[in-house]
């Protein structure tokens, strides 16, 4: 998993609101909701649209969505937040 963030184009302007898009490999249609791009090995449907959800789905769909569900919150969080912190500690104050 990866996060990829714009944080300027130059030294002195800051950089342009982005809306964060899903990847897995290539670009997907999702968006992510955050200001980053996010990156990761995420199930998707047959189609690549969309980031497999099967919550009230069983057998391998439930697994498929469990698996995109602990990707996000156990992997992708804690990746973000990760490089949120390193950029405050890299910030000018």
């Amino acid at each position: 998993v990866g996060v990829a963030a714009l944080l300027s184009r130059s030294g002195s302007e800051m950089p342009p609101t982005v809306k964060g898009r899903a990847f897995c490999f290539l670009p997907l249609p999702a968006e992510t909701g955050l200001p980053v791009h996010v990156n990761g090995y995420f199930e998707l449907s047959s189609n690549r649209r969309d980031i497999w959800r099967g919550d009230d789905m069983a057998g391998e769909g439930r697994i498929r969505a469990e698996w995109n569900k602990a990707l996000l919150e156990d992997v992708v969080a804690p990746t973000y937040a990760r490089m949120l912190l390193r950029l405050s500690k890299t910030a000018e104050p």
